[in-house]
């Protein structure tokens, strides 16, 4: 039996070009000259490879070893997964990436070998940054329930272009698990409730028994709302509603969505209040219903009436400041402008962290042409959110108010670098440059 001499941890003795692959470390060696000997011990050592991979030996055993396998007419699969791991472990992480693109082609596509090597080089690619990649490779090793826990990760903070990559992947997997999270990802990510829309009918057409099906059916009554399908959107709240949901949240956020749909198509206001109100009653603590009302009525311009629905939803809207900023910018539009800066001082006092909240006051200040106190709010503003094309197209118009042309165009380039395309501020940086 062949013997491997074991010396203690310390530095190797061995050194130079022609001892590249032994700085693999004894791990690799250890597991590949076993693997060239015994194939059934390939899934303990690729488990085992993490634990042995410390231990250090004969390096000019580990170089033998290595180059006698790699001598080999065809390498398996395994044994390239198992080599990809130890260069990964010692950093090399470009070979580790280009050697498991070899093994991914050693083993039957579908077998567990195959899979493995395909999972190893997603989270290979990943750590990377090269997420598209990444994902795609978990999809090949079928990897959806993995896919699916990193997209809803990457969705809760906000990442949403990996989540999107990671979702799509998963949803071509297992339609029924990965399409509302893939849809909301889409509407969030890339303000496209279009295609949000055409995986959730995709979806409900599929899987018409899902017990997600209320939940499919009142995202994409929003959808189509937000995409102004108001004839559609009716049309699936009524669906809804008509097949009784069990749970009077949903059947809240059904009438909810029902009237604002309604008050959209223009076709009876009183009866779009009256689904709001329904969807009110039926959950009396719900932000959305107030908020929903208030929005309707402040589209007719029924400012007072909106006013009070807003005021009511900030009473039941908890951490949630949207309702203080649309009852500032309600009143922005009223031409009521002290009123809007007083509620917007209560927000931003409630809400510091809010950059949203210290964006609609410093438009209420500029439009006093306050421009100070406007300056000192889209400062606040930025200090929170200092990748907001809005707020600094904001500041540089308060700049631009001042006087100050310097910071105006400094502002306007800061939205060119965030937006090459917004037209607003290259119309803008034109005008002053000149």
């Amino acid at each position: 039996m062949h013997k491997t001499a074991y010396i203690s941890r310390g530095e190797s003795r061995v050194s130079g070009p022609k001892m590249a692959f032994a700085r693999v470390g004894l791990a690799a060696s250890f597991a590949l000259g076993l693997l060239l000997r015994l194939p059934d011990l390939h899934a303990v050592l690729a488990g085992d490879l993490g634990s042995v991979k410390f231990i250090r030996g004969d390096y000019a055993v580990a170089e033998q070893l290595l180059q006698s396998a790699l001598r080999s007419p065809s390498p398996s699969g395994a044994f390239l997964r198992i080599f990809a791991n130890a260069l990964w472990s010692e950093g090399r992480r470009s070979e580790a990436i280009s050697v498991l693109r070899v093994s991914t082609l050693k083993d039957d596509v579908g077998s567990n070998a195959s899979e493995l090597a395909l999972f190893d080089l997603g989270r290979m690619l990943i750590d990377e940054g090269r997420v598209a990649e990444g994902a795609r490779a978990w999809g090949q090793a079928k990897a959806w329930r993995r896919l699916l826990y990193a997209g809803q990760l990457s969705a809760n903070d906000a990442a949403w272009e990996n989540a999107i990559a990671y979702l799509d992947e998963a949803w071509r997997l297992d339609e029924a698990s990965a399409a509302y999270d893939l849809a909301w990802a889409f509407y969030y990510g890339r303000a496209d409730p279009d295609s949000a829309a055409e995986i959730l009918l995709r979806s409900i057409a599929a899987y018409p028994s899902s017990n997600r099906r209320a939940d499919y059916l009142i995202s994409l009554g929003f959808f189509l709302t937000e995409s102004q399908e108001w004839a559609k959107a009716v049309s699936v709240y009524e669906e809804l509603l008509s097949e009784g949901a069990s749970n009077p949240q949903v059947s809240a956020r059904a009438h909810v969505g029902l009237g604002v749909a309604l008050a959209g198509e223009g076709t009876s206001l009183p009866e779009a209040l009256r689904e709001i109100a329904e969807g009110i009653a039926l959950a009396p603590d719900a932000v959305e219903g107030y908020m929903a009302m208030a929005d309707v009525l402040r589209e007719q311009q029924m400012y007072d009436d909106a006013d009070s629905w807003y005021a009511k939803a900030m009473d039941v809207a908890g951490d949630n400041p949207r309702p203080g900023i649309a009852r500032g910018e309600a009143q922005i539009e009223a031409g009521n402008l002290s009123t809007a800066i007083e509620i917007l001082h209560g927000t931003t006092s409630r809400f510091p962290g809010s950059g949203d909240a210290w964006y609609i006051l410093a438009v209420a200040y500029s439009r006093l042409h306050a421009f100070e106190d406007a300056t000192r709010a889209i400062d606040r503003a930025l200090s929170l959110e200092g990748d907001n094309g809005m707020y600094w197209l904001l500041a540089g118009s308060i700049s631009e108010g001042k006087g100050d042309r310097v910071a105006a165009i400094a502002a306007y380039k800061q939205v060119i670098i965030i937006d090459p395309n917004s037209r607003t501020a290259g119309d803008a940086l034109a005008r002053l440059q000149r």
